[in-house]
């Protein structure tokens, strides 16, 4: 039995999971950079870095933006990546694209948006897997509850799940960040 917090070895393929709600993560994104934006604006912030190309700042809240691009301190910026991450609450915003901004008498006007990424992740997941079966709480809500799990990814050194084992993190389908993995048993 064990309780992690982070990512498992299981083949999520034979696992159902609840549906992404995209005008809610786009809105996450635009809150988040509003905020930092407004905050820098507003000298509220502890610059790390600013230069017409990047600016790097901690905001009141402890929360750290980044944000890439050009032409910061002219009329036309164009932003190309934007990331927020606040230690506190775990929540990431992560943005690649372009967004041109024109600003004209202290009022700015986004003139376009492309989108190639965005990532939103508030407070993580935690999953309880007891034998073949697992629990997910993710960002606070039960998406999995006590479901079975068919089998491994393939991976797996025996298929003795009610043993203890070893523990894989899983990363070959693309780009995969781990973080504040914390493991206890379960008694």
């Amino acid at each position: 039995m064990a309780l992690i917090t982070g990512s498992t070895k299981t083949d999520w393929s034979t696992v159902p999971l609840q549906p992404i709600d995209v005008h809610q993560q786009i809105s996450e994104f635009a809150t988040r950079l509003d905020q930092a934006i407004t905050e820098f604006n507003n000298k509220t912030v502890t610059v790390r870095s600013d230069t017409s190309t990047l600016l790097s700042f901690t905001l009141s809240n402890g929360a750290t933006a980044t944000v890439r691009g050009s032409g910061f301190f002219s009329n036309d910026a164009v932003v190309k990546s934007f990331e927020y991450s606040d230690p506190a609450t775990h929540e990431i915003v992560r943005f690649t694209g372009t967004i041109a901004v024109h600003t004209e008498n202290d009022i700015s006007t986004v003139n376009s948006i492309t989108v190639n990424s965005l990532t939103v992740q508030t407070s993580g997941f935690q999953a309880t897997i007891i034998g073949n079966k697992i629990t997910v709480v993710q960002d606070g809500v039960k998406t999995h509850d006590n479901v079975e799990v068919a089998s491994g990814t393939g991976g797996e050194l025996d298929n003795q799940y009610d043993q203890p084992g070893p523990i894989f993190l899983q990363g070959d389908h693309g780009t995969v960040w781990f973080r504040n993995i914390q493991i206890k048993e379960l008694k």
